[in-house]
């Protein structure tokens, strides 16, 4: 007797929905978003449970919580749905979208496994989100005072501020133009994607003999503008991380030349 549940998760409470394996809805109920209580609610529901839930602020935490009382647990990748919504109706057609192998996405969760590489990057992520809104106000700052700040990073130097101080007050022009840098694909993932696009960005500031930042100098001296190389390099970076990842290898340049 196979059973699929639906998760409707939220801050207070959850609701969870309960579909057969032809497809009938038998029932629906809210519970606490409190790990003993779901678990208990699960483990009343007889059969093989199928869970799933979508991804979201606490699904790392409810999939380590669900997983031992479960048959299997999916997270399942946000997506635009329509119709009438409440809790019940949404954890309803998670369950029959899991039963029916129509889900559009779905989020790989390893249970204490990746928990360090996860935070790691979130931490990464929120760091050089609140790094770029710090660097945008300081910019917009001197913009107020009639002083352009477009294609420099001094403004943002201790050693320099004095010298912007007297810029804002003279009213002096400077001119520079911002290069932004593409999206690596339209689906990606937000965090690795502002992983390797820093990372492009350290060895292009770092330039050194590195076989990598040789691959961006190539590119440059051959006519590609350089927003288009920093995300051919960062698409490089992505690629080298993922075989070392694959198969256990140390990085080493010397493979990466020619």
């Amino acid at each position: 007797m196979q059973r699929y549940i639906g998760l409707d998760v939220h801050a207070a409470s959850s609701t969870l929905a309960v579909v057969s394996e032809a497809g009938k809805r038998l029932r629906s109920f809210p519970v606490e978003t409190n790990g003993r209580a779901l678990v208990e609610a699960i483990r009343l529901i007889p059969g093989h449970r199928h869970v799933v839930l979508e991804e979201g602020t606490q699904s790392a935490w409810l999939y380590e919580t669900l997983a031992p009382h479960v048959d299997d647990i999916v997270v399942a990748g946000v997506t635009t749905s329509r119709g009438q919504k409440n809790d019940a109706l949404d954890a309803f057609r998670l369950a029959e979208r899991l039963r029916s192998g129509t889900l559009d996405k779905t989020i790989f969760k390893a249970p204490r496994r990746f928990t360090a590489l996860r935070e790691l990057a979130r931490v990464h992520g929120m760091i050089s989100r609140d790094l770029v809104r710090v660097q945008a106000r300081i910019k917009s700052i001197y913009r107020s005072r009639g002083v352009a700040t477009a294609g420099t990073r001094s403004v943002y130097a201790a050693t320099k501020r004095e010298e912007w101080l007297e810029e804002t007050a003279a009213g002096a022009w400077l001119r520079g133009q911002v290069q932004q840098t593409r999206g690596l694909t339209r689906f990606h993932n937000h965090t690795l994607k502002d992983i390797f696009k820093g990372a492009a960005t350290t060895v292009i500031t770092h330039p050194g003999a590195d076989p990598v930042y040789a691959t961006y100098s190539r590119m440059t001296d051959g006519g590609t503008k350089p927003n288009l190389a920093k995300v051919s390099l960062a698409r490089t970076i992505a690629a080298i991380t993922l075989r070392m990842w694959k198969d256990e290898e140390v990085y080493n340049a010397a493979t990466l030349r020619g």
